[in-house]
């Protein structure tokens, strides 16, 4: 017999007065609910409660066991939360990045670690394309992310938005003055990875001249090996760009980026903990 499910009957009759009440509460039929309350009243020998044409009324017995049956719930309830919690402490805590921040992504892991140092848990890190990451920040896959900016993002929560310097870049066997003497194909992730994002993007680059096409690539890592092979262009971060690389002047094409969460994640001081270092590594570009 699982008793705090037959106390959680006693306990829902007994405030609702009402068989038939009380089983609607419980979202069950009443027969049932009906044969728990008698196999409670059989293990305890006594009778809860007085059966009437409109209702039930707890017997003086039943009055007297109540509220020790509300504390039995109250506690059983707190045991529940207290296990979730920790839970919750004790799994990975799920970190999206996209995978265009370049050697962003190592800081802000580094540091979002270091967050979270000595709790016991740990940090999984998870690259993805915004548009991947707003999906799994919904599904509750994972707790939070740097998503670019702009993105759909709704029914989330977003932080401030960051802007992370980049550049326009060809081979250094290249020269150019501007984006517009550019007349290779600039390499760029699939649109289909944020689109808001990649038409804000290529408007950028046509306002600063260039009228090249769009090549989609895989990876920053072939969209560097095409560039200096002399058959793209790229946008990459300054902070890094390789050897055989070399910036175009003029046009603006930071990344825009911002930390997004789950709207209705429960408070959490770890949580809260590595929001506020990603923020930190952002706001310092």
């Amino acid at each position: 017999m699982d008793l705090i499910k037959h106390v959680r009957y006693f306990v829902t009759v007994a405030e609702e007065q009402h068989i038939g009440n009380a089983a609607d509460e419980l979202g069950m039929t009443q027969p049932p609910l009906s044969q728990g309350i008698q196999r409670l009243e059989r293990r305890w020998g006594v009778r809860l409660f007085d059966r009437r044409a409109r209702g039930v009324q707890l017997t003086e017995v039943g009055t007297a066991l109540l509220a020790s049956a509300q504390h039995v719930l109250d506690a059983a309830d707190d045991l529940d939360r207290e296990a979730a919690e920790r839970s919750q402490d004790a799994r990975p805590r799920r970190l999206g990045l996209p995978p265009d921040l370049g050697s962003a992504v190592a800081d802000c892991v580094a540091l979002a670690a270091r967050a979270i140092d000595g709790t016991g848990t740990t940090l999984l890190p998870v690259i993805a394309p915004t548009t991947a990451l707003v999906d799994q920040l919904a599904r509750g896959e994972i707790d939070l992310a740097v998503v670019q900016h702009p993105a759909v993002v709704d029914g989330l929560d977003v932080g401030a938005v960051h802007a992370l310097p980049r550049t326009l870049a060809v081979s250094t066997d290249h020269a150019p003055t501007g984006a517009h003497e550019l007349q290779v194909p600039v390499a760029l992730p699939p649109r289909s990875d944020n689109p808001p994002a990649h038409d804000q993007l290529v408007d950028a680059l046509r306002r600063a001249g260039y009228t090249g096409a769009v090549r989609s690539v895989a990876s920053g890592t072939e969209a560097v090996a095409l560039t200096a092979a002399g058959l793209t262009c790229t946008v990459h971060p300054l902070a890094d760009l390789p050897a055989r690389l070399r910036p175009v002047p003029g046009p603006e094409v930071d990344l825009r980026v911002r930390v997004a969460t789950p709207r209705l994640s429960p408070a959490d001081a770890l949580h809260d903990l590595v929001a506020t270092a990603l923020e930190v590594r952002l706001a310092s570009g």
